[in-house]
């Protein structure tokens, strides 16, 4: 070749090199211009090519289960958004804003959503008037129906035959499925009316859920070409999505809940023009600060604790070790410790049990276990016998013997209760254990698939091994100190008996030497630390959801629930509150009963998961999915663990001054209104029947509100103090005059008439504070989790302590951490493992965690 034309070519080469880094490309697959876009070929290297032939059916039904079926939640997510849209200040909670096909494009950018294959963006609304992606089939005919039932029929405009009534409909959105709503009335629809507020109107969709929403993501070995457009070749379910921006999902850019809380300027026309929460907010602040890749796994299933963590990448699932514990029913079982801090800890199919529950099956049963922040009610275990009535006879034996499940417990009386109080709210029509009953049929398959996937190896990827060092004497150093160093904690190959010193040292020299120290092996002993001793930010370590008593109860051990306190005294915490002050040291007792502990994470494939911690936390985000991303990530995440000097000392802050609600000012009749009426329901309870105080409040409480209201808008000119003197006074004279107008009873005017005009001071003066922000504005630069980390219970020392100490001060942070159920806000310390090493004996070890 004439120099010239090299020269040219290798411009040429540069360019491309060039222009793909910037669109996060890499060398194109050829497998992937030549095959059709499948359904067919979904998974990594053709994952079903390896499945055992003799259970493939078992691991196709837990593949599609995996992505395609929603547990049933999505009617849990429709009595959500009715439930809370009823509320005294409505809340709007909506998924069809998210799925506006208008952004399909840029839905991964902005929000780490997986855009489905074989879907193409509208041009124009549906006939409901709502932008959802289009549908175009599967070129193979391979789109997944479910063998145990018949119903599959033509999806319109395609030849594609859908199993509709349990898959649902492709949203466009892997992991978000449309369902027909049988409530849905189209003489009754305006779409304006719902985005406005829809817990008002039905939808003609019902949306759900499945476990691909949050574990989907790129298989690190065949990443997409376009991020936005990926194909069902370059997609693995067992990473973890990485990517999703969960919090911004729903709060923030997703526009989920409370989306219309900002209207744009052609909301009139397109009621999808909103912004959502923004930055006065502080809800806005708690979601923009967690990080992509986590889910808050315990939103629900409150535990008064901001702590999401990273979806568990799921690898050589079949070899983890087990452990024998003794389980609620008092039975001694071989288990798995599974989650961040071990608790699932009765069984890999309890663990897989759980799971759709925490999601939404049997939804309103769940719900019914949850914190109730309207009543107060505190949470309590789910029922496994209970929410499992519905299985044969047979089956409920087998549970028995094996794991001492008592159905017997379960009265016929109860479950005809629980039947009767969830028909109505089912929308299918479906008993109470239906869904979850299905969920137990369904778990067999789903371990048979999840068992099913191995590691990714960065020397198997595309240009894979330039990125590890051709030295074998330096790999061979670095695998020395992996096993001097790690390998107590990350690996399942461990002493049958206890060894120490340099016993142990050359047990584990001679374990990671052997050829096949990496086959099987699940780079972790599973074993469950103290959070004293790890160092780590102890946020998840403190969850509540599995102790005695708590939602998740029955999803123990009780060798878990009597874990030993992990610090016989409390630990003193240097929390960086200020960023121009020094921290402010907090005396902290963790709490026993199976808190404070982390089971040891898995090293599987770490060069394709940074960041690292449970909580995604240390090292620098990158939604750049080509191997040369992950590898850049991988290495300043692990650089900052081996030398801690260069972590960035990460709390979660506000960016800007915002309240706790800006809109909170529109509470103000509603609280008022409902005050009012529970006393005059107190007063009234001894002197007239249940039924009609029931009636009167009824009567009374949207007039009640609505006239405050009125009042309010004529006095907003007074000042505060003036307000508050008079508003009193015209609220009892409103109410007698509205009593009369009723014709009610007078003794009840009567006791309307003695409402403390006092109380309704009080209360005024309180709600004046938090409408005018005297009392809850939050500065710019607070962390997140000073205000997110405190208890319900504790809100009214929370009000005291605001009254008591200007915002933003020193004492007031003091108390608010006295008060916190979590104090520690940093969220990348602790894990200083092999920070003691010499410099190149660090970089030798990451070399060889390259291999991994």
């Amino acid at each position: 070749m004439h120099l010239k034309h090299l020269s040219l070519f290798l411009l040429i080469q540069c360019v491309s090199v060039v222009w793909a880094c910037s669109n996060f490309t890499q060398a194109a697959d050829p497998k992937q211009d030549s095959t059709p876009d499948s359904y067919k070929y979904y998974g990594p290297g053709g994952l079903s090519q390896l499945w055992d032939k003799a259970n493939w059916q078992s691991h196709r039904i837990g593949r599609d289960t995996w992505i395609f079926w929603t547990w049933g939640n999505q009617k849990f997510l429709r009595l959500g958004s009715t439930s809370l849209g009823n509320q005294p200040l409505p809340i709007s909670i909506d998924l069809f804003r998210a799925l506006d096909s208008r952004q399909r494009n840029t839905r991964f950018a902005r929000l780490g959503l997986i855009n489905e294959p074989n879907c193409r963006p509208a041009d124009k609304p549906d006939e409901f008037g709502l932008w959802l992606d289009v549908f175009e089939g599967d070129p193979l005919h391979y789109y997944p129906g479910d063998p145990q039932y018949d119903e599959k029929q033509h999806y319109p405009g395609t030849n594609e035959k859908v199993d509709t009534k349990n898959y649902g409909k492709p949203s466009g959105v892997l992991g978000l499925r449309l369902f027909d709503n049988p409530k849905f009335k189209k003489s009754s629809w305006d779409v304006k009316k719902y985005f406005d507020n829809p817990a008002a109107v039905e939808p003609p969709y019902l949306v759900g859920f499945t476990c691909a929403l949050c574990h989907i993501a790129f298989d690190p070995l065949n990443p997409p070409i376009d991020r936005e457009h990926p194909r069902w070749d370059n997609l693995a379910a067992n990473m973890g999505n990485q990517y999703l921006r969960e919090g911004e999902l729903f709060l923030n850019g997703g526009r989920v809940i409370m989306g219309n809380l900002t209207p744009g300027p052609k909301h009139d026309t397109d009621p999808y023009d909103t912004k959502g929460v923004e930055a006065d907010s502080f809800l806005y602040h708690y979601a923009v600060t967690q990080q992509p890749g986590t889910s808050e796994t315990s939103r629900l299933s409150y535990d008064f604790i901001n702590n999401p963590n990273t979806m568990n990448a799921i690898f050589n699932l079949g070899h983890r070790r087990e452990f024998e514990e003794v389980n609620p029913e008092g039975k001694k079982i071989k288990t798995m410790h599974i989650l961040k801090d071990g608790a699932d800890s009765v069984g890999v199919e309890w663990a897989l049990m759980r799971v759709p529950i925490n999601i939404g099956c049997e939804g309103p049963y769940w719900a019914d276990s949850l914190f109730n922040p309207f009543t107060n009610d505190v949470q309590h275990p789910f029922r496994i016998a209970e929410a499992l009535w519905k299985l044969p006879d047979s089956e409920k034996q087998k549970i028995t013997e094996r794991f001492g499940v008592s159905f017997s417990d379960v009265l016929p009386e109860r479950i005809e209760s629980l039947k009767r109080r969830y028909k109505e709210v089912d929308a299918y029509g479906q008993e109470f254990g239906s869904d979850f009953a299905e969920a137990w049929k369904r778990h067999g398959a789903l371990a048979d698939y999840l068992v099913s996937y191995k590691p990714f190896h960065l020397m198997d990827a595309p240009e894979g091994v330039s990125f590890i060092t051709s030295d074998a004497a330096r790999l061979e150093k670095g695998r020395t100190i992996f096993a001097d160093t790690c390998a107590r904690c990350h690996s399942n190959i461990q002493p049958d008996e206890p060894l120490s010193g340099d016993r142990l040292k050359e047990f584990h020299r001679q374990a990671v030497a052997r050829p096949d120290f990496l086959k099987d092996n699940t780079l972790t002993d599973d074993v469950r630390y103290s959070v004293a001793e790890l160092g780590t930010n102890m946020a998840r370590a403190i969850a509540t959801n599995a102790i005695e008593d708590d939602i998740w109860a029955e999803f123990s051990s009780r060798d878990y629930k009597q874990l030993p306190n992990i610090s016989k005294n409390p630990l003193q915490l240097k929390v960086p509150v200020f960023l121009d002050q020094d921290p402010v040291t907090v005396s902290f007792r963790p709490p026993a009963g199976g808190r404070g502990y982390y089971r040891t994470p898995s090293l599987v494939s770490i060069w394709a998961t940074a960041p690292f911690l449970h909580n995604n936390s240390l090292g620098n985000y990158s939604d750049d999915p080509s191997v040369k991303g992950r590898v850049k990530s991988f290495e300043d995440g692990i650089t900052k663990m081996l030398w801690p000097e260069k972590r960035e000392m990460v709390v979660k802050r506000t960016s800007k001054d915002c309240t706790l609600l800006p809109q909170v000012t529109q509470l103000i009749p509603k609280i008022l209104s409902q005050r009012i009426t529970e006393e005059i329901r107190w007063q009234l309870r001894e002197k007239f029947p249940a039924a009609l105080i029931d009636t009167l409040v009824r009567e009374v409480q949207p007039k009640l509100e609505a006239h405050l209201t009125s009042q309010i808008t004529k006095l907003e000119n007074l000042n505060p103090d003036q307000l508050i003197e008079i508003l009193p006074d015209l609220i009892v004279t409103d109410i007698m005059q509205k009593g009369r107008e009723l014709d009610l009873p007078d003794e009840f005017l009567r006791i309307i008439k003695l409402q403390s005009i006092e109380r309704l001071q009080a209360d005024l003066k309180t709600l004046h504070a938090l409408v005018k922000g005297n009392l809850f504005i939050i500065p710019k630069g607070t962390p997140v989790n000073l205000y997110a980390n405190i208890n319900l219970a504790s809100l009214p020392a929370v009000v005291v302590a605001h009254l008591k100490y200007p915002k933003g001060s020193r004492p007031l942070a003091e108390e608010l951490l006295r008060l916190s159920a979590c104090p520690d806000l940093v969220e990348d310390r602790g894990h200083l493992y092999g920070s003691d090493l010499k410099d190149q004996e660090k970089l030798d070890l990451i070399e060889y965690l390259k291999t991994l």
